[in-house]
C-alpha cells in the first residue's frame, strides 16, 4: 500500500463517522422534540424545537417551536391561537407557569396542512423542565378545541455558559475536523514525500572502479559511414591474410 494511498483511506473512514456523528445527532434531536397528536381523527400536529439542537433553551433568546397542522376531517376548520406551559419534568400535569398565548387566526381546509410557529423566551434559572404547547382552533359547529401539539423536556441553559452541551458538541466536531485534516496532511506531504524521494547510488569501490577502466569499451559506431566500413573491413582482411603477413615482415 503507497503512502499516498493510506492516508486517503484514513481520511475517507474519518469523514464517514463524522457523517455517522452528525446523523445520530440529528435522529436523537428529532425524536426527543417531536410529538403528535390526533384529536377524534380530526386534527393531527407535528411539532419539533428544530432550531435547538439537543432541546437547549438560552435564557433570555426567542425560541420557536414550529407545528405542522393537519386537517384530517371533512370540514374546514380554523386554528385562532396557540399557548404553552412549563410543567415539571417528570410530571407534566403539575403545571408551573403558564407562558403567553399567540393569535394565529389561519384556515386549513380539509384534507390540507400548514405551518405555524409558537415562540416564547424564559428569564428563568438554568434547570430542566417540561414544556406542552397547545394549538386551539374551531370546528365546523364553531365548538373551542384545544388539541396538544408539543410536549417534551427542555433543559434550560444560561447565556453566558460556554460548555453546554451545544457547543461541546460544536467545538468536538470543529477539533475533530481540524485533526484528520492535519493527519491528512501529514501522512500526504511529509511521509509520502520521503518514501517517493529517490535513494542516491553508492559510490563505487576502489576495485569495482578498476574493474570498470579495464573493460573493454564498447565503440558506437552508427555513425560511421557505410564505404568507411567497408574500407576498414577490406583493410583488416588483408592484414589477416598470408600475403598480409609476408608483406609486414619484409
Amino acid at each position: 500500500m503507497s503512502g499516498a494511498a493510506y492516508p486517503k483511506g484514513v481520511w475517507r473512514n474519518l469523514l464517514v463517522a463524522l457523517i455517522a456523528v452528525v446523523a445520530i445527532f440529528g435522529f436523537v434531536n428529532a425524536a426527543a422534540d417531536t410529538a403528535a397528536e390526533d384529536v377524534d381523527g380530526v386534527v393531527e400536529v407535528v411539532a419539533g424545537l428544530n432550531k435547538n439542537p439537543f432541546s437547549i433553551v438560552t435564557i433570555g433568546e426567542n425560541t420557536e417551536v414550529q407545528l405542522r397542522v393537519k386537517n384530517k376531517g371533512g370540514s374546514k376548520l380554523t386554528v385562532h391561537s396557540l399557548s404553552a406551559q412549563l410543567t415539571l419534568p417528570k410530571d407534566h400535569s403539575k403545571i408551573l407557569r403558564n407562558l403567553t398565548s399567540s393569535s394565529v387566526n389561519v384556515n386549513i381546509a380539509a384534507g390540507k396542512a400548514l405551518n405555524v410557529t409558537y415562540k416564547f423566551k424564559l428569564d428563568v434559572e438554568p434547570q430542566d423542565l417540561g414544556l406542552s404547547v397547545f394549538v386551539h382552533w374551531y370546528n365546523a359547529d364553531e365548538s373551542n378545541v384545544r388539541s396538544l401539539g408539543y410536549r417534551g423536556v427542555i433543559k434550560v441553559s444560561s447565556n453566558d455558559s460556554l460548555f453546554d452541551l451545544q457547543s461541546l458538541f460544536l467545538a468536538v466536531l470543529l477539533l475533530g475536523g481540524i485533526g484528520a485534516a492535519g493527519y491528512y496532511s501529514y501522512n500526504t506531504y511529509i511521509l509520502g514525500g520521503k518514501k517517493t524521494r529517490k535513494a542516491r547510488a553508492p559510490k563505487p569501490t576502489k576495485e569495482e572502479a578498476a574493474a570498470q577502466a579495464a573493460a573493454p569499451q564498447t565503440v558506437q559506431d552508427e555513425w560511421i559511414p557505410d564505404h568507411v566500413k567497408k574500407q576498414q573491413e577490406a583493410l583488416a582482411k588483408q592484414a589477416s591474410s598470408p600475403q598480409g603477413t609476408r608483406r609486414r615482415r619484409a
